[in-house]
C-alpha cells in the first residue's frame, strides 16, 4: 500500500509526503466563503475555522499557524461564544488569501 488515507490525509510513502484530500480543501473553501461573504461570524464558527486552518499543518507546515494568529487573538477576546464577531479589514484580507 502506496498510497492511502489515515486521520483525514492521503499519505503518499513513495514521495513520503501527505496531501490534503479535496473533501477536506472543499469544506475549508466553503467555511472561509460564509465568513468573508458575511464579514461576520460567531466566535463558535469563528474558531472552527481556525481549527479546520490548524488541522492542515501536517500536510501544509506551520505556515498553517501564522494564518491562525490573528484568528486566536481574536477568539480570546470573546465574552460568549454565540456573540457576532464583526472581522476587522485587515482579518478579512487574511482570510481572503
Amino acid at each position: 500500500m502506496q498510497i492511502s488515507e489515515w486521520l483525514g490525509f492521503v499519505i503518499n510513502t513513495n514521495t513520503m509526503t501527505f496531501q490534503i484530500p479535496e473533501k477536506k480543501v472543499l469544506k475549508l473553501k466553503n467555511l472561509l466563503s460564509t465568513a468573508i461573504t458575511e464579514e461576520s461570524s460567531s466566535y463558535r464558527e469563528f474558531a472552527r475555522i481556525a481549527g479546520s486552518i490548524i488541522s492542515l499543518s501536517l500536510a501544509v507546515g506551520p505556515i498553517s499557524r501564522l494564518f491562525t494568529r490573528q484568528m486566536y487573538l481574536a477568539i480570546e477576546s470573546r465574552s460568549r461564544w454565540d456573540d457576532t464577531f464583526r472581522f476587522p479589514a485587515a482579518l478579512l484580507e487574511e482570510l481572503k488569501f
